[in-house]
């Protein structure tokens, strides 16, 4: 290495250690107003249970966040070729397969129209149990005389385990099973909530649920190109 190469690198060290310096210093000032290091989610820690529980009140027009169907309606958006106008629904968690033989199972969050239903299976850790998908779809089939979708919730984007592949095939292609990431469609989702929402505590909140994604799914977000 010359001296020139040398002289060069050591005004880069010293320049980069001044910005880090300059950054630390404007953080603690803009900390003041802005907590920009603070998130809830931080303290709490959710399971996969508590996940859906925040993804059940967020969907549920008379739910605590005060924003009536704003939410849902941006949900129900993302749906291909749902266009229909949001109207009453029933919004359920853990709900019973009971048009099943396997009455035992539960579909982590059912949004019920009545002729139409959106279930959502929420995977971002565990994996499936044994024929646990291919036995949600026969449930809504009869429940909703085929008119339902299955939004399966992952990390990644990964496509159920508990379906064989040429129906899992099938049900994507007649878009009944839709494989969303968090740090994918979810995050997008949350986003749009965020600039309809009108209560600031609430926006508040869901700015922290979005940084959790991103720190806790950040290994699969560039995997995931559906936004």
């Amino acid at each position: 290495m010359t001296a020139l190469n040398r002289a060069d690198l050591q005004q880069f060290v010293q320049s980069l250690q001044y910005r880090i310096r300059l950054l630390a210093e404007t953080r603690v000032h803009t900390d003041r107003l802005l907590a920009t290091r603070h998130n809830v989610f931080g303290y709490i820690q959710p399971d996969e249970n508590r996940l859906s529980d925040i993804l059940r009140d967020l969907l549920n027009p008379t739910g605590p966040h005060g924003q009536g169907d704003t939410f849902l309606r941006q949900f129900i958006a993302r749906l291909p070729g749902q266009s229909f106008a949001v109207r009453p629904c029933s919004i359920f968690r853990e709900n019973v397969t009971s048009r099943i033989e396997s009455h035992l199972r539960r579909i982590d969050i059912l949004v019920d129209f009545g002729e139409f239903g959106i279930a959502i299976e929420n995977k971002p850790w565990a994996s499936d149990q044994t024929d646990q998908i291919s036995d949600y779809v026969v449930h809504l089939e009869r429940r909703f005389a085929g008119k339902f979708v299955i939004v399966y919730l992952t990390r990644n984007g990964a496509k159920p385990t508990s379906l064989g592949s040429p129906q899992c095939h099938r049900l994507v292609q007649e878009e009944k099973l839709l494989l969303w990431a968090y740090p994918g469609i979810l995050r997008a989702w949350l986003t749009n909530c965020y600039k309809e929402c009108e209560a600031e505590a609430v926006r508040i909140f869901l700015r922290n649920f979005i940084e959790y994604i991103d720190d806790t799914f950040r290994v699969t977000r560039e995997e995931e190109n559906d936004e």
